[in-house]
């Protein structure tokens, strides 16, 4: 409406300028008050990060690389950009990194800002009133919201059981902890060292190299005596030596997980709620092209890693493809989803896949290969890309027939996530 309307206006400039004046009296013109909105204008870039509330249903942010942050709002139907009063000069945050929620309070939300590691100005944006408002914190660490490993995640953790304790995992500078609700910072100086050599100028080995502590999780089960979270897991982007850390006694000390595969690079990790940690792994944080990689679970309790990758290759060797994303039903801890990265075109595969298991991965079915509807109605110019870049991927806390996926075309959702069991799209 805005566009037409200044073209409009423009059209009768041309028209009076032509015209010779008339002798005439002119009224003045009463001022007029405008109301300005953004514009959608379905971009279809990189949607790379989803976030639900885990209690309060309809609650969700979703992250981009380069465009901001936006709040689901379920009165009007329509995403609500967040970051819109960012300057120019300030450019720079709009690159979002990681997006955290506070269990205990849906109205506490912090955005991790910066969208390059060379800039100077990266700042935790910390909103107490659901996003409407925010106060800005500047941090000594620098983020890469349009870095390679931009999908991963998330880095960013609000304790579920101490709001007041937020844990930020960078690519540059380790692991960083606040205690006051992201008002100060600190690093934690107690956590290994998972930096990575590498040669600035050999632009060609960018892609490949990792993309700093990439995600975060807690398992709040036999912790109730209000200090917070007692056991805390951390993966990193790293390939080739450990990649995942646990503490148990809050964070103030870690080690590495024994057992664990250190031929991928962790990308995502979720918790079942029957203790089972289970990560996606690739051999490059993507969205760079990825030639291996495998989904894994952990029985925390059992000390037991088992392989569960939905594609596994007969030979043993390389499978051309890795995996991007992984998601757990809250309410059922054996029905997962995974996607994949780099798969378009093997193994039988036109696009990247969707793989959806019911037991807790013993066996998995396709999604897309199976069938599928799209509606491609708000933004048309998009079905020309294949699925892709499915670096998130969200089982609706609140209702598993819910999903939502990201691809570098924007982001999708469906509401009869269970129709493949059915062989309906």
């Amino acid at each position: 409406m805005l566009m037409k309307r200044q073209l409009f206006l423009a059209g009768i400039s041309l028209i009076l300028g032509g015209m010779p004046m008339l002798a005439q009296d002119i009224s003045p013109v009463n001022s007029v008050s405008y109301e300005w909105k953004s514009v959608p204008i379905v971009g279809g870039g990189f949607v790379d990060g989803i976030v639900f509330h885990p209690e309060a249903p309809g609650v969700r942010y979703c992250r981009t690389d380069m465009g901001g942050a936006y709040r689901w709002d379920a009165a009007s139907n329509q995403w609500t950009p967040l970051l819109d009063w960012i300057s120019l000069d300030e450019s720079n945050l709009q690159g979002v990194e990681s997006i955290a929620i506070d269990p205990q309070n849906p109205q506490n939300v912090y955005i991790a800002c910066g969208t390059y590691t060379s800039s100077s100005n990266g700042a935790i944006l910390c909103s107490y009133d659901g996003g409407r408002t925010f106060a800005r914190v500047d941090v000594p660490f620098t983020m890469g919201g349009n870095e390679n490993g931009r999908g991963n995640g998330e880095r960013m953790m609000v304790d579920p059981q101490n709001g007041n304790i937020i844990y930020m995992g960078t690519r540059l500078h380790g692991l960083w902890r606040s205690m006051d609700k992201g008002q100060s910072w600190a690093r934690v100086v107690s956590f290994p060292d998972v930096s990575e050599k590498f040669n600035p100028a050999d632009r060609a080995a960018w892609g490949n190299r990792g993309s700093g502590i990439v995600c975060i999780v807690y398992d709040v089960q036999g912790t109730q005596d209000g200090r917070g979270t007692r056991d805390i897991y951390v993966a990193a982007s790293l390939m080739g030596r450990e990649n995942l850390f646990v503490s148990h006694d809050y964070g103030e000390s870690w080690q590495s997980v024994e057992g664990q595969p250190v031929q991928y690079r962790p990308t995502h990790m979720v918790l079942t709620g029957d203790g089972q940690l289970v990560l996606t792994y690739g051999d490059t944080p993507g969205p760079s092209q990825m030639e291996d990689g495998g989904v894994w679970k952990y029985d925390i309790r059992k000390d037991k890693w088992t392989d569960i990758s939905p594609v596994r290759l007969s030979d043993g060797g390389k499978a051309g493809f890795g995996y991007a994303a992984v998601s757990v039903d809250a309410r059922n801890p054996k029905h997962l989803i995974a996607s994949t990265h780099s798969l378009g075109g093997k193994h039988g595969y036109k696009s990247d896949e969707m793989f959806r298991t019911t037991d807790g991965g013993k066996s998995w079915k396709p999604i897309f290969k199976t069938g599928y509807e799209y509606d491609y109605s708000k933004a048309p110019y998009t079905e020309v890309a294949p699925l892709h870049w499915m670096f998130d991927i969200e089982i609706d806390p609140a209702d598993a027939e819910h999903a939502m996926f990201t691809t570098g075309f924007g982001g999708w959702e469906t509401f009869n996530l269970s129709a493949v069991e059915r062989g309906e799209p």
